[in-house]
């Protein structure tokens, strides 16, 4: 190739094009031989040089330095004065991902499949799982060897221009390992007075509990638990594993029953 000669866009393959804030490019021409030089320009009539790069004897040239404002795109000049330039068209949507299938909130088993795409294909992905390193992942995906209780997986998609999703993808759901029941082991009795106690268990280790007096709302609460102050006729008190625990929630345990009028005279 004779030196100065013109290359076209079908001789010239980036290696790197620019995204976001246009910071650098590479390329390689290859069918190069001669071409001592490219130029970076601003705009289409070459008029704004933005820089130059020296063309190596196996054709590669860069990282150019093209600028840090948000151009629409650059035109590269590769070979003499007269050459016609090359658009750059400067891609500056960040990608996002879209999940196509997730397992349920709550999965009974320790295997799950997630399936996703992004908004700009071809994409590549990465995927973190709790608090494991993010890999690389495609899809479908399928998460096996789950502990049970909550997980959050995020996913990450990058295009073939080089932009990357800003804030992953995320999915929460949680593996239950199973319907958690609780048992009293100690009521009062069935009439009683303005104080009661009550004693409970629950038959998954990974219980966390909650108790609702009558129409109160649902508090967290241990075993023993005593309620005083009661006023007199009749009570009902519910005791139910908390939602955000690995074991499955179970309709509440009931117990019901009445605070009798305290004689005059007695305490």
């Amino acid at each position: 190739m004779e030196a100065g000669a013109c290359l076209d866009d079908t001789k010239i393959a980036m290696t790197s094009v620019p995204t976001g804030n246009l910071d650098h490019l590479s390329g390689r021409a290859g069918a190069a031989a001669g071409l001592t030089e490219v130029s970076v320009f601003e705009d289409a009539l070459l008029q704004k040089l933005l820089s130059k790069a020296t063309v190596s004897p196996d054709g590669s040239f860069g990282p150019v330095r093209v600028g840090d404002n948000a151009h629409a795109a650059v035109w590269l000049q590769a070979g003499g004065p007269d050459c016609e330039p090359l658009e750059l068209a400067n891609d500056i949507e960040a990608t996002t991902t879209s999940l196509v299938r997730t397992p349920p909130a709550i999965i009974e088993s320790g295997e799950a499949v997630v399936e996703f795409t992004c908004g700009q294909p071809p994409c590549t992905f990465t995927c973190q799982m709790d608090a494991m390193p993010a890999t690389p992942c495609t899809s479908p995906l399928t998460l096996r060897d789950l502990s049970p209780g909550n997980h959050e997986l995020r996913i990450r998609s990058l295009d073939a221009a080089g932009n990357t999703e800003l804030i992953p993808t995320e999915f929460s759901f949680r593996w239950a390992t199973g319907q958690a029941n609780v048992t009293w082991t100690s009521t009062p009795a069935a009439t009683g007075g303005q104080t009661a106690q009550f004693a409970f268990t629950c038959d998954k280790s990974d219980c966390v509990l909650e108790c609702q007096l009558d129409d109160a709302a649902w508090q967290p609460c241990t075993s023993p638990h005593a309620l005083t102050g009661l006023r007199v006729g009749g009570h009902t008190f519910r005791v139910r594993t908390h939602g955000d625990a690995a074991a499955a929630q179970a309709p509440p345990t009931v117990f019901s029953w009445k605070v009798a009028k305290t004689p005059r005279g007695e305490p």
